[in-house]
């Protein structure tokens, strides 16, 4: 009688425990896996930023080494297409340097939409900006050459004037 006394009441102590810590844990893991989803959002939005960036600026070096900020122009959309997802199309800005090597310089950026964020009375406006630049010289040996020969012939000149 006894063992079936104390049988009863361990039974009774832990009927309520499994219930409870699913109502406070699963809740918990949900919103785990949510923000990991946000986060590999933001994460694969960076990489394709990254590599439409790189893409972009080395053919432009290549295919327009005299004025590669009309080819980043004429083809920015055609390299960013719709492969961002989770994430904004990019804004695509280029700058261009150098005199004799003329450099591209491209830079995108996106951000990660966040429509819950405003139901929820959240501020996170800027901390999901993602930005990504690349710069890609272009090699013209031919200038090179003439330019460094050059140089090495009034060096000479300079020597047997001295």
């Amino acid at each position: 009688m006894q063992n079936e006394n104390i049988y009863l009441m361990k039974k009774r102590n832990y009927n309520g425990y499994f219930t409870l810590e699913m109502a406070l844990i699963f809740p918990m893991i949900l919103c785990i896996i949510g923000v990991a989803i946000y986060v590999l959002f933001m994460v694969y939005g960076r990489t394709i930023a990254s590599s439409d960036a790189y893409l972009i600026a080395h053919r432009a070096a290549v295919a327009s080494p005299k004025d590669p900020l009309s080819y980043v122009a004429a083809n920015k959309d055609k390299i960013c297409k719709s492969q961002y997802v989770g994430v904004e199309s990019p804004s695509v800005s280029s700058e261009s340097s150098g005199i004799l090597d003329t450099s591209v310089k491209v830079m995108l950026k996106t951000t990660t939409p966040h429509p819950l964020a405003h139901c929820l009375g959240l501020n996170i406006e800027g901390i999901w900006d993602v930005s990504a630049s690349w710069e890609a010289s272009t090699v013209q040996p031919q200038e090179r050459v003439r330019l460094f020969t050059r140089v090495y012939d009034l060096v000479k000149f300079a020597k047997k004037v001295l």
